[in-house]
């Protein structure tokens, strides 16, 4: 996981953004200069499915990316998106459950949930990209 902090308008976001690969594979526009990840030039990726399975991001409004129904609806998105197996998709998300200890709230509406525990849900759609060792 990686920090990156500085003052407003010093460029976070736009760097977020293309170590993400978003820049390049969703928002297009002019784009000068090389971004290189797991040594292969961002553009030469297959698209965000390809690029999700190793980066995500989550906004400065943490809960505006809510937008399902219950909280494993939300994890389950971030695994999804990653093209896994079904099986491999409900493995994933029981460990990131049993880890977290939120199994008991698999059916909670993401907006019931308290203040904290809302604002971490966007970061549960990525911790599937941590693997065990």
């Amino acid at each position: 996981m990686l920090l990156v902090t500085g003052h407003s308008a010093a460029g976070k976001t736009t760097l977020a953004l293309a170590m993400a690969g978003i820049l390049h594979h969703e928002l297009g526009g002019k784009i000068e200069g090389n971004f290189r990840f797991k040594n292969r030039d961002i553009k030469d990726f297959d698209g965000m499915k390809e690029l999700s399975r190793y980066t995500g991001m989550v906004f400065d409004d943490a809960e505006s990316q809510l937008i399902f129904t219950t909280v494993e609806e939300e994890i389950l998105s971030g695994l999804e998106n990653r093209g896994h197996t079904e099986k491999e998709i409900q493995r994933r998300l029981n460990e990131v459950m049993e880890l977290c200890e939120i199994s008991h709230l698999k059916q909670r509406a993401p907006h019931t949930l308290s203040g904290g525990r809302s604002k971490k849900l966007p970061l549960l759609q990525h911790l599937p990209l941590i693997r065990k060792s």
